[in-house]
């Protein structure tokens, strides 16, 4: 049920059991439990400050419909720029291989989410 992990970084062998995560090439290990733990700090604080530029936006006499789209070009805006970041670090992984770079990238599914997400969308 162990398992060995090694790293060019470590002089020792690290014993981890199945349920833990090695991170940043061993420098970090964290168990299940933590990394759901983390995950869900990160996930209220992220949710829990998206409406804060409303805040600024609504003291200079923006707000509503105007806010809205701008926040959602925005967020579009770094979707792709993430996406593009993906894959030069994917091309970089994969030696300047365009095609195993673009094959590593998440799949999209639309033909099973196309309809859950355009009914998302409207709300």
């Amino acid at each position: 049920s162990d398992y060995t992990a090694t790293n060019k970084d470590m002089s020792d062998a690290v014993a981890i059991d199945r349920d833990s995560i090695i991170l940043f090439k061993g420098r970090m290990v964290l168990t299940r439990r933590q990394m759901g733990i983390l995950g869900a700090v990160f996930n209220g604080t992220w949710g829990g400050t998206n409406l804060i530029p409303l805040h600024y936006a609504k003291a200079e006499g923006y707000g509503g419909a105007a806010y809205v789209i701008s926040f959602a070009c925005g967020s579009m805006l770094v979707l792709v720029v993430m996406w593009f970041l993906r894959y030069l670090y994917n091309l970089y992984r994969f030696d300047g291989s365009h095609r195993e770079a673009y094959g590593a990238l998440p799949s999209f599914h639309l033909r099973q989410m196309w309809l859950p997400g355009m009914l998302s969308g409207t709300l």
